[in-house]
């Protein structure tokens, strides 16, 4: 006896499963304190509850849209950890979706090795640093007050020169920013003073000039900061002190080439020649 059938395998009166995806953190995100932990779910029917989840513990539940909660991280040790939602619908099937994090609360290391605390500086600032972090840093900020737009240091080695030519003298400070890419940073400040070296120029003899009997040698050498001592060489034997930059000298030499040399002193104690 035959007997026609007829299939039909539609979907009307199915229930699929619901479908779930975390919306935050992103895949792989570094956080650390308070983060916000979403979900997206849906379902053709209807969604019961929706759970949260981190390395298989449970963290959180509800039921009502928006599914999502305040992770508070600071519960767990830092590295990676995995995060999971699991939605359900009224006919008990779950969907779920998993996201990887990385908890970093360890900021920056910085350690400035160049300038030196309330070191003398003249128009050029040498900046050398010793910098590290545990996950990987984004960038390093060098800022002084006054010398133009912060510099951006971005991968070893951390050294930078500042034009400090627009700066008056006196004390100033040196600001080191070092952001990961976590978002955590480490702000360091070191002083220095901005001293610029006393400037220096022979004025008489000239150079090649054939002298004899009391000469006057003078030089002129000038400093931003206050005043100079100025002090006269002849073939590396002293002089003396120049005062006003001159010194009368009658050369007891034969006939013959010598070296005259100035060194000029700030209050600083900083010496050119």
């Amino acid at each position: 006896v035959d007997r026609a059938v007829t299939v039909d395998n539609g979907t009307e009166g199915c229930d699929n499963a619901p479908t779930v995806s975390l919306g935050t953190p992103a895949e792989g995100a570094y956080v650390n304190g308070e983060v916000e932990v979403s979900a997206l779910v849906a379902d053709d029917v209807g969604v019961t509850k929706v759970q949260f989840f981190a390395d298989n513990g449970l963290l959180h539940e509800d039921e009502t849209v928006p599914h999502g909660f305040a992770w508070q991280s600071d519960d767990f040790s830092e590295g990676d950890h995995v995060l999971k939602a699991i939605a359900y619908d009224t006919a008990g099937q779950t969907s779920s979706d998993t996201r990887n994090v990385v908890i970093d609360r360890s900021a920056p290391s910085v350690s400035i090795v160049e300038p030196s605390a309330d070191s003398l500086q003249g128009d050029k600032l040498a900046v050398r640093l010793e910098v590290s972090d545990n996950q990987g840093l984004a960038r390093v900020d060098l800022k002084v007050e006054g010398a133009g737009d912060a510099l951006q240091l971005l991968h070893e080695p951390f050294e930078a020169e500042i034009d400090l030519s627009t700066l008056e003298s006196g004390q100033h400070s040196l600001e080191v920013t070092a952001l990961d890419i976590a978002g955590l940073s480490t702000r360091k400040t070191r002083a220095f003073v901005l001293d610029r070296k006393p400037e220096l120029s022979f004025v008489r003899p000239v150079a090649g000039e054939v002298v004899e009997g009391v000469i006057t040698v003078e030089v002129e050498a000038t400093d931003r900061e206050g005043a100079v001592e100025v002090r006269l060489f002849v073939d590396g034997d002293a002089l003396g002190v120049a005062p006003g930059g001159k010194l009368s000298w009658a050369p007891p030499y034969e006939r013959g080439t010598h070296v005259l040399k100035a060194e000029a002193e700030d209050s600083a104690g900083q010496v050119v020649d």
